[in-house]
């Protein structure tokens, strides 16, 4: 009993580290990036199999499968490392809402409502709008005056109590995928904010790739301080999300306040993290967290902020 328990528990090791190297080789294949999705997973998987290899004392196996954990650990790891305040002590707050709404399946519009009350935040970035949650939405949002909003090739819409200025709708790709692109006045300081929900890679991999390269390209070259922010549809292991962040001169939010996944709802807990909010270096992550279900199948995520002050 226990040689064949050894077997079963070492064949799962292997296979489990053939997912781990597939993983990490996302540039090259759809298949693989999406495995690079699992990591929490493959970590959690490779510490179960470990403890039971030590429970059947198959100890050089098991320090294999501790190697495998530490291997898919180190990069969750890094998410709950203190994060640094390098923006000083006179440093402008500025706090950001994001929510993909489920506009198209999702009438649960007292719960965004109140979520947006709730929070009280300075910008308001909504995704999978429609012309009806619009026609809901608009009086409501009296206190944000600056708004920008497209309802149609998937929706979105950006709304501000501070003032904005050269605020635009930009479409990428034959769907002509919607994302805003704004500078919002914080504190005597103009910031560049874009609000961008790629399409789902199962279809259109490739364009939603491109739309992060170019969503880097105008981040690095903005002449302001950056937010990204929206459902970027990839989590933080993935290579296209390291290369937005490497591209676009940008940090995760994310980082120092561990693991926050955002999606699905449809399971009792969410499992991935694909909505983020990214900042460039003259901002500090003050709070980062998770919303209230709101009827979608995305958690809201909120971003408080510091900007340093010139």
């Amino acid at each position: 009993m226990r040689k064949f328990c050894r077997l079963i528990f070492t064949s799962s090791l292997i296979v489990l580290a053939g997912l781990t190297l597939a993983s990490f080789l996302g540039a090259f294949h759809f298949i693989f990036e999406l495995l690079s999705h699992l990591r929490p997973y493959f970590c959690l998987a490779a510490l179960m199999i470990t403890l039971f290899l030590l429970l059947f004392k198959a100890d050089r196996v098991a320090l294999a499968g501790f190697t495998l954990f530490l291997i898919n650990g180190v990069q969750l790891i890094s998410l709950y490392l203190p994060y640094t305040d390098d923006t000083g002590a006179n440093a402008a707050q500025v706090k950001f809402l994001q929510m993909n709404i489920w506009g198209g399946k999702n009438r649960n519009y007292d719960a965004v409502i109140g979520e947006i009350k709730s929070e009280n935040a300075d910008i308001v970035g909504l995704s999978e709008i429609t012309r009806e949650w619009w026609a809901v939405l608009q009086p409501k949002l009296k206190s944000y005056p600056y708004q920008i909003v497209e309802p149609s090739y998937g929706g979105i819409c950006l709304a501000s109590r501070l003032p904005i200025k050269d605020g635009r709708v930009e479409h990428y790709g034959k769907i002509k995928r919607p994302r805003i692109v704004a500078d919002v006045l914080v504190h005597d300081r103009w910031v560049r904010v874009i609000f961008a929900h790629p399409v789902i890679p199962m279809r259109h991999v490739g364009m939603r790739n491109g739309e992060l390269a170019v969503i880097a390209r105008d981040a690095r070259s903005a002449d302001k301080p950056v937010i990204l922010a929206g459902d970027l549809n990839c989590t933080p292991w993935s290579y296209f999300f390291y290369r937005l962040e490497r591209d676009g001169n940008l940090r995760d939010t994310e980082k120092g306040f561990g693991y926050q996944p955002s999606w699905s709802m449809f399971h009792p807990l969410p499992l991935l993290c694909i909505d983020h909010c990214l900042a460039s270096w003259q901002f500090s992550t003050l709070k980062r967290y998770n919303g209230r279900y709101v009827g979608s199948d995305h958690l809201p995520v909120i971003t408080e902020l510091k900007l340093q002050v010139l």
